[in-house]
């Protein structure tokens, strides 16, 4: 898997892409890596998830926009 400073970024885009649905945009990418044997794809992408939730967490309503 990349080195964390390459996934950080990630997260924001996919929030910004998805607004509310980033979350289930990302869990359906992982479990279509997973169907086709994409271990480190589906690894990478839980790592974006939870770090998506993390942020959304933690940041202000309005920051992420």
């Amino acid at each position: 898997m990349k080195p964390d400073r390459h996934i950080w970024p990630a997260p924001n885009t996919l929030m910004q892409q998805h607004v509310s649905q980033e979350w289930f945009q990302a869990s359906t990418r992982a479990d279509e890596l997973l169907t086709t044997g994409d271990l480190e794809g589906h690894a990478m992408v839980t790592a974006i998830r939870q770090r998506t939730c993390y942020l959304k967490t933690t940041l202000p309503t309005n920051a992420v926009q």
